[in-house]
């Protein structure tokens, strides 16, 4: 048997498929025509174009397929087997494109084709299939439903299975089957006698597709969740990944889409290696059939794998789902700035920025396209905002919760045209929320040595007790509608959000997670609809198997349970740690026990952690029942917390109509308190006080130095408190976010204790880290070095330049290990900030290309519109300007600059209670809308900051002396409008000051003898072998000294 790659349903393609069959087998026995595609909507909504391809496959491709194969078909026996669909005599909803193609395969064209070939000894039937119960079925609306109406019927009570639809086809193509041509078989269990009409004795009614039910008094912040999809190890959607939990064998297994062999050691202390060899990578994953229509298109053909997974998840999320006049729609991603395609992106841009000449450059590109074929463009797409945290995932349904009821305004577009224009809008009704953990080629690049890895080469499953470990293909996605005073009913409701809150834990920076922002997240999400811990039924714990993460995970939740305890259980055992996309994964899993009734156990279960109260923390090993009962609403959470310290909690509720009210998604927003600019500071690459930095803004003055260097210089130990080595692996980001936050404090004091429990930090930065890109090319490397030098076109020149810069990178960075992960990532620069302060709101950062700091001010606008923060500090940041980025974001090398600017972001009634300086006012709107305040774009500006453009931008609005200002960006997002320094509010007089007398007890010093540095037997310890070396020799020769002058007197006693 051999494999031929599908081709795309044009005459040309499949006569091309056809001819590379022919020459590997001369010949062809039998042709099945099984490709499909599908265009789930009602008349109304189907345009040309979606009939034209539904024709194209469904009916064109079946007849350019069978006049092509029966050019090899010269031998008996010769079969054409078509798949065809059962409700061409019937009506199914959202099903007119497909009945009316299939109608005209099946019933005319199967003939036809039996009649013109059967002189050729070649028969052409067809199966057609009823309801599969396969991936496919999963698309369906309403499933369950639509499974219960099979069962009700009157012939066999079940559905067909992919192997009942195999052996139809195998039998038809068969010998057995020489006689029968022209025909079709039906396969459907008895379907299409229950759509003839009911047996005698039956009801004639037919059970609808399960609908949501109102309830009474929605509330008008409502959020319900209408649609899932997810791709994870073992399971390509939802309903398989439910079997998965159900299971006993876990999915671990190696990486299909790289190869690990240059990456790999078992020896644990290998640098740059990674010794784990099995974890939860994604493999045999299939499409949803529309993606996979557009692969065989070519329309994806060079984009990266995680988009192709994102786009997979959203297909089967909006599958069941209605769009309507005058929706609009979002789309908010929790995800890490990595993956396969950007990681290869990233060697080779390092690659061709060290060329010297446009062709040297061409010929470094040349060598390595073909071994790196995912390379892409740093991807600009406003419609995506990305979330770096971990519980970003909660936060993204928590903002989709926060819209204000104010409709927005209607954009240029049609609210249908506008799906990818219309994100972070202020007001959305429909929302794609999801999260997706990148397809990174190298988990060394992360943590090669990571303490909760087993070192046996493979990853455990988890327990409670054994290591664990992240995966790193896991995407998922949940699709959500904000209310506007009522359930969408035309559609079914998988649950509604009943509250998400995020808190940072100022002592959890690096790794360790910390008891006291579990606990304020949990406490925070429940008082949304004010829950008492026994309303909870179920938790989906972060649960990653290591021992302190489970522990302290585990005593936060037994500080805040009830009477009844909780029942905790996690899916990690089942494919390990899903990274970025792990808590939508737990959301998908919370949404599936709504569904089939039932809390699913923990497999692999050993014992709780030593120290947790077993009576407050019950982990289910059993399956258990979880029906609605009268009056009573099933409440699941999800947890989740993530390196840096940022925690996160999420309620859902099922979607059973209950006694009380449905709940609100969040907290509602204040339209009466606008949100203002209260301060700002910034740390650029030259030491400029405010006067020097605001003659720059407007223009006046000489602008900062554009870069730091390679080396950022790293803040005395008093004020970043860390190692060396630690603070070596940061990112610039993390040590400028320091370095901004200590100027803060220098120039306005410590935050008031008051306002630290509601002060958050929001980050708007864009793409990889610079850490990131430099430990992409310190793990890879072998790879990078090797196809360089191994390709023709590439002069010896080209490669000691690559070799040099790789031996100065491994020089000034250390090699990959427990805080380089950390220190890569995006999300642990608001952690740095929030460390510093001793902060308690959320930590989160924004990715939305050049509008990322729009994106910031928005996010921190809703968060302080419904008083979840009283203050939020905004970082708009780029510390990336290498050539490498610049080659990556396809940018003006001598444009890209460094810098960090704070804003302060408070509610105006808050501002004047202290006599705060009110700076301006911020309002966030989307691109689309019309705008006639004057505009500052950034290309006003010979430098580019990335996403710190909108900060700039902001500063420079400050200082324009104009009522009203618009920043916005090359990139298409939000704009941020802020009045001029005409509106700005000095403090009133009556503001008082605040001063502080600091005593210290200063103990007066004694005179006392000079005592030696080293005191005899003193132990010194260096990491030099050369200064260990030089250290004894003086040491001996000190004793050799001391000796010699040492003599002991006749008849005297020592």
């Amino acid at each position: 048997m051999s494999w031929c790659a599908p081709r795309s349903a044009a005459g040309v393609s499949v006569a091309s498929l056809v001819s590379e069959v022919a020459a590997a087998h001369l010949r062809l026995d039998a042709l099945v025509n099984n490709a499909g595609h599908s265009v789930p909507s009602d008349l109304p909504e189907l345009d040309d174009e979606d009939w034209k391809r539904t024709l194209d496959v469904d009916l064109h491709g079946i007849r350019w397929c069978a006049e092509a194969a029966a050019e090899l078909m010269d031998q008996e026996p010769a079969a054409i087997v078509n798949l065809s669909a059962l409700p061409i005599r019937s009506v199914l909803d959202r099903y007119a494109a497909v009945a009316a193609s299939k109608a005209a395969q099946q019933e005319a064209l199967t003939r036809y084709l039996a009649v013109e070939l059967g002189a050729r000894r070649i028969r052409v039937n067809t199966v057609s299939t009823g309801l599969v119960d396969n991936y496919v079925f999963g698309y369906w609306p309403d499933v369950e439903g639509r499974r219960r109406q099979a069962r009700a019927g009157p012939a066999l009570g079940r559905l067909s299975l992919d192997e009942d639809v195999a052996e139809a086809v195998v039998y038809l193509a068969s010998g057995a089957a020489r006689a029968i041509t022209g025909s079709t078989l039906v396969l459907d269990a008895g379907m299409s006698l229950r759509l003839a009409g009911p047996p005698p004795g039956r009801t004639t009614a037919i059970e609808p597709a399960s609908r949501a039910e109102a309830g009474p008094g929605v509330s008008p912040d409502a959020v319900a969740v209408l649609g899932m999809g997810l791709a994870v190890p073992g399971a390509n959607r939802p309903e398989e990944f439910w079997r998965v939990l159900r299971q006993d064998a876990s999915t671990l297994g190696e990486p299909e889409h790289f190869d690990l062999e240059r990456r790999f050691d078992p020896n644990p202390k290998a640098e740059d290696k990674t010794h784990v060899r099995a974890v939860g990578f994604l493999r045999g994953f299939i499409p949803h059939p529309t993606l996979a229509a557009e692969l065989a298109e070519g329309r994806w053909a060079s984009n990266d794998l995680t988009a192709h997974l994102m786009r997979h998840c959203l297909f089967q999320a909006l599958g069941p789902v209605t769009r309507r006049e005058g929706d609009w729609l979002g789309c908010y991603a929790g995800a890490l700035p990595g993956s396969v395609s950007l990681e290869e992106s990233m060697l080779r841009a390092t690659a061709v920025s060290t060329a010297d000449t446009p062709p040297a450059k061409d010929r470094l590109r040349e060598a390595l396209t073909p071994r790196y074929p995912h390379v892409a463009a740093l991807p600009r797409a406003p419609s995506l905002t990305t979330w770096s945290s971990a519980p970003a995932r909660g936060c993204c349904l928590r903002t989709v919760s926060g819209s204000s009821s104010t409709p927005p305004a209607r954009p240029r577009s049609t609210p249908s045209a506008s799906a990818s224009r219309a994100c972070c809008r202020a007001n959305v009704t429909w929302c794609c929320v999801a999260a997706a953990t990148p397809a990174a080629e190298a988990t060394s690049s992360c943590s090669p040595s990571s303490k909760g890895c087993p070192r046996t080469g493979r990853s455990a499953p988890s327990t409670r007790t054994r290591p664990g470990y992240w995966s790193p293909t896991w995407p998922a996605s949940s699709r959500s509608s904000g209310s506007t005073g009522r359930w969408p009913t035309s559609m079914r409701s998988w649950a509604c959000l009943a509250g998400s809150a995020a808190a940072s834990t100022a002592r959890a920076v690096r790794e360790l997670p910390d008891v006291t922002g579990q606990k304020l997240s949990v406490r925070r999400a429940r008082a949304v609809n004010d829950l008492d811990a026994d309303q909870v039924d179920w938790i989906v714990d972060h649960g990653t198997g290591t021992r302190i993460g489970d522990a302290v995970e585990l005593e936060g939740l037994a500080e805040v349970d009830g009477p009844r305890g909780h029942v905790v259980t996690s899916n990690k055992p089942m494919g390990r740690h899903g990274g970025w996309a792990a808590d939508v994964v737990s959301v998908v899993h919370a949404l599936l026990g709504l569904q089939h009734h039932s809390i699913p156990s923990e497999r692999h279960f050993g014992q709780l952690p030593r120290g947790v109260r077993a009576d407050g923390i019950t982990v289910s090993v059993t399956n258990q029942p979880w029906a609605p009962g009268p009056g009573h609403r099933r409440t699941a959470a999800v947890r989740a917390y993530v390196l840096g310290g940022t925690n996160g909690h999420l309620v859902l509720h099922g979607p059973e109509p209950a006694d009380a009210s449905a709940p609100r998604g969040a907290l509602t927003p204040r339209a009466d308190d606008p949100v203002v600019l209260v301060s700002w500071q910034t740390h650029l690459p030259a030491a400029m006080d405010r006067d020097a930095t605001a003659a720059w803004l407007r223009g006046s003055g000489a602008a900062p130095r554009r870069t730091f260097g390679q080396e950022c210089p790293l803040p005395p130990f008093k004020k970043l408190r860390m190692p060396s080595l630690t603070a070596r692996s940061m990112d610039h980001t993390q040590l400028m976010a320091t370095a901004v936050t200590a100027a803060f404090v220098a120039e306005h004091g410590e935050l008031r204790e008051q306002h630290r429990e509601t002060t958050g930090v929001i980050t708007g930065h864009v793409g990889p880290t610079r850490a990131m890109s430099e430990y992409s090319v310190r793990v890879g490397e072998d790879n990078l070095l090797t196809t360089v030098a191994e390709h023709p076109a590439v002069l010896p020149q080209d490669c000691d330049r690559l070799r040099a810069y790789v031996l100065l990178l491994r020089n000034r960075l250390p090699h990959a290990n427990d805080d380089s992960m950390p220190g890569q990532l995006a999300n642990v620069i608001s952690c740095q900030v929030a460390n510093r302060l001793r902060l308690n709101g959320p930590s989160l950062a924004v990715d939305s290309g050049r509008s990322s700091t729009q994106a910031a001010l928005h996010v921190a606008g809703r968060y302080l519109a419904t008083g979840e923060l009283n203050v939020a500090l905004v970082l708009g940041i780029n510390g990336n300007s290498s050539a490498a980025m610049a080659e990556l974001a396809d940018a003006r090398p001598e444009a890209l600059a460094e810098g960090v600017v704070l804003l302060v972001l408070t509610r105006r009634s808050l501002a004047e209670r202290p006599g705060w300086p009110i700076l301006a006012g911020i309002h966030t709107r989307a691109a689309a809308d019309d705008a006639a305040a004057p505009q500052i774009t950034s290309a006003e500006s010979a430098s580019d900051h990335l996403g710190a453009e909108g900060a700039h931008g902001v500063l420079r609005a400050l200082h324009l002396g104009v009522s009203e200002v618009t920043v916005c960006n090359q990139d298409d997002g939000l704009r941020v409008t802020a009045p001029g320094p005409g509106n700005q509010q000095a403090p009133p007089d009556a503001a008082l000051n605040r001063s502080v007398l600091a005593f210290r007890r200063r103990d007066p010093v004694g005179e006392k003898d000079a005592a030696p540095a080293l005191r005899p037997g003193a132990l010194i310890l260096t990491d030099s072998a050369a200064t260990a070396q030089a250290l004894g020799s003086r040491a001996r020769e000190r004793r050799r000294g001391s000796c010699a002058r040492t003599t002991r007197k006749p008849g005297t006693l020592r």
